[in-house]
């Protein structure tokens, strides 16, 4: 839930700055919407999970940052977040590519002025658009995944914290060291309990 505020605080802020500050109307929203551009990077990315063979790994991350109760293995969340940071990686190489395109068409039709523009508009819009994916999905899932404890974390405790448990049982119980180590068996009233309670 605080990921979807976030994401909804980023963009009326974006929107905010392009409004008062840019002063921009209404009128000019549909200019950043195209859906052509918006589909190249899509594609895109597709291409690069079903190259790598990483789209279950994909899969896996994005059901470890929807729902909480999701286990995901040590091995598969380090995983997706080397892909996720293979795909901010491959987003830049989308930008680069498209001003590279984007130059060439520029350059062929430079005796007519009308049709820079849109041009233009088309190649910024993907920066726009890649800049969004990274912002709202790729870098805060990374910081979200790294945060996630894996289904299968070992939990390490000292030689010092089981004596220290043991004893403090011992001490509840009425019983004392020597006893347990004269004792072929001890039965305790309480459950060990390992979170400590």
């Amino acid at each position: 839930m605080r990921y979807f505020i976030g994401v909804a605080l980023m963009l009326l802020c974006y929107m905010l700055i392009m409004f008062v500050i840019g002063d921009l109307t209404a009128a000019y929203l549909p200019e950043f919407f195209h859906l052509p551009s918006m589909i190249s990077i899509i594609i895109v990315i597709a291409a690069v999970l079903y190259m790598t063979g990483e789209f279950k790994t994909f899969i896996k991350g994005i059901n470890a940052l929807l729902f909480k109760k999701y286990q995901i293995s040590y091995a598969d969340r380090n995983r997706a977040i080397k892909l996720f940071k293979l795909l901010i990686k491959v987003t830049v190489y989308i930008c680069i590519a498209n001003i590279a395109m984007g130059v060439v068409f520029i350059l062929g039709t430079l005796e007519d002025p009308a049709a820079l523009g849109p041009m233009v508009s088309v190649l910024l819009l993907t920066f726009f658009y890649a800049a969004l994916l990274n912002l709202i999905f790729l870098l805060p899932a990374i910081h979200l995944l790294e945060k996630r404890k894996p289904a299968d974390t070992v939990v390490v405790i000292s030689e010092k914290e089981v004596i220290n448990k043991l004893l403090e049982m011992c001490f509840k119980q009425g019983i004392t060291p020597e006893e347990i180590l004269e004792a072929d068996e001890i039965k305790f009233d309480t459950k060990f309990d390992t979170k400590g309670n």
